[in-house]
């Protein structure tokens, strides 16, 4: 009897030791589930960020990401949107005949954070355009419907949500400082200058602004404050130049950052503070009577060796501008 006793028990603590067993697996396979869902990414992201495709819709402005009618501009490069402080620049476009009152939201996807507009101390958890506003027409069959700021926490994919009376598009971008855009510029090679007496006698100004006058260079960066093809220089007894001083001008079409430089590596100039390159900021706050919306304008020194021709090379995400100019005395 004592046997068949002990048995029974010995059969009890098995089944409780397997009961304890099962409880173990069953709670550590909810642990490492949790632990999944809580790395792994928001609902639509495989791997990485799957940031919209840009196409050209004009060719007067950037590449623009989404499918429309609205559209963001900003300084960006492969699904990427470069930020300043937490800020991304943007306006606002759509095509002239756009008449929808349009609002804006966003999230972000893969992780903890926010997206608002305007001011980055106190954004705004939503954006209300309004289109054919006076004086919104930035390109010719493009208006400007807003210019408000993006604001994000910091770096990581994010997507808006343009929502209109008949149609509603989402946007995803990847949200990058824009030191990184910096780097970029800095890794492109200098390409040979156009400095030929041919090149210089061509190198007249091809546009006439508003709000500069002449300016020299086929876009989408120009030079300005200077004369018909050069620009006048102050040379010292010893023959050292004095600075001389340029408007630079991007149109809608480059949004910036913009890395000015000699081509071909050049010594006959020096930019600002005697350096051998200069870089042109996202954000302008220099403007000008009747200077059109979506365009910038940065002031700045541009110091020479001599008198002569040389090219400048003014390299930007998406665009390359080079300039050919006459110093003379």
């Amino acid at each position: 009897m004592a046997s068949q006793s002990s048995t029974r028990q010995l059969g009890r603590n098995r089944r409780a030791w397997l009961w304890v067993a099962i409880c173990l697996i069953v709670a550590g396979l909810s642990v490492l589930v949790a632990v999944g869902l809580r790395q792994s990414p928001a609902p639509g992201i495989v791997s990485g960020c799957p940031a919209s495709q840009a196409s050209i819709e004009s060719d007067q402005l950037p590449p623009m990401p989404g499918g429309g009618p609205v559209y963001p501009l900003w300084a960006g490069l492969d699904g990427a949107a470069y930020y300043v402080g937490t800020s991304i620049d943007v306006t606002w476009v759509a095509r002239a005949d756009y008449s929808d009152r349009t609002l804006v939201s966003g999230r972000r996807l893969d992780g903890p954070g926010r997206l608002g507009f305007g001011d980055s101390r106190y954004p705004m958890v939503a954006l209300e355009l309004q289109p054919n506003a006076p004086g919104s027409l930035i390109v010719a069959g493009w208006q400007s419907l807003s210019s408000q700021p993006i604001v994000v926490s910091d770096a990581g994919c994010y997507e808006l949500t343009i929502a209109a009376r008949s149609t509603t598009e989402t946007i995803v971008f990847e949200a990058r400082p824009s030191a990184e855009a910096t780097r970029l510029l800095r890794s492109r090679r200098l390409v040979p200058a156009r400095n030929g007496p041919a090149d210089c006698a061509a190198s007249a100004s091809k546009v006439s602004t508003d709000f500069l006058g002449p300016v020299l260079g086929e876009g989408p960066v120009y030079l300005g404050g200077l004369g018909q093809s050069g620009i006048q220089v102050g040379w010292t007894s010893s023959g050292a130049a004095l600075p001389g001083r340029a408007f630079w001008v991007a149109s809608p079409r480059d949004l910036g950052p913009l890395l000015l430089r000699e081509a071909d590596g050049g010594h006959a100039l020096r930019f600002a503070d005697r350096q051998r390159d200069q870089l042109l900021p996202i954000h302008s706050y220099v403007t000008s009577p009747g200077q059109p919306l979506g365009w910038r304008q940065f002031v700045s020194a541009i110091y020479f060796t001599a008198p002569g021709c040389m090219t400048i090379q003014i390299d930007g995400l998406t665009t390359r501008t080079l300039i050919t100019l006459l110093v003379e005395h």
